[in-house]
């Protein structure tokens, strides 16, 4: 089961927020950088993450 944490950041009101995805690949941590607009569309956001992650991990998984 994959799961993982999201956090938004911003530095000040001028900056657009940035969201983080943090994830564990075997003994890698790896985090995911997104525009906080994307959060309208995360599903979508979240599948990318996922093939990704899965590209990363190589066919060994």
């Amino acid at each position: 089961m994959l799961t993982f944490d999201l956090s938004v950041r911003t530095r000040d009101a001028a900056t657009p927020g940035m969201c983080l995805s943090e994830r564990r690949i075997v003994g890698a941590d790896l985090t995911l950088r997104f525009p906080r607009s994307g959060l309208s569309q995360w599903r979508e956001v979240a599948e990318a993450m996922d093939r990704l992650t899965a590209q990363l991990r190589g066919p060994k998984g």
